[in-house]
């Protein structure tokens, strides 16, 4: 099997600037049609299942901050493979929800208290006893 080049997560990649669809002729009319009703139809159904698990049921968030968020992260993956946004006034993380790129970015280093103490205990014992 022929390598497939890099996706998503590698800049220039034929995901990223959606020269995977055009390469395979995903451009007539009727494609983009198809292409815009299934990114619909996902989002409607991304904001459906936000909705019935979180609800209004967690302190802090109601379902209109995750219908606002689940649009804008919507439209940025739509535009990160050159599809274009869906939801018009949805191009920025909506500011009630700006703390979840801080837990989704995998460079952010994040700890709780026990998992905290566990790091620390564990370089402790990395340490020569030299008593």
């Amino acid at each position: 099997m022929a390598e497939k080049g890099s996706y998503g997560c590698f800049a220039g990649s034929d995901w990223q600037t959606g020269d995977y669809f055009r390469k395979r002729g995903y451009e007539s009319e009727a494609w983009q049609e198809l292409a815009t009703k299934v990114r619909a139809q996902g989002m409607r159904q991304e904001i459906a299942w936000g909705k019935y698990a979180i609800g209004n049921e967690v302190e802090g968030l109601n379902e209109m901050m995750i219908e606002d968020y689940v649009r804008y992260l919507g439209n940025a993956r739509a535009e990160s493979i050159g599809l274009g946004a869906l939801y018009e006034g949805y191009e920025e993380e909506p500011s009630s929800m700006r703390w979840v790129s801080q837990y989704a970015n995998p460079n952010f280093i994040k700890t709780d208290f026990i998992e905290g103490r566990s790091t620390a205990y564990a370089k402790s014992t990395a340490l020569v006893d030299d008593l």
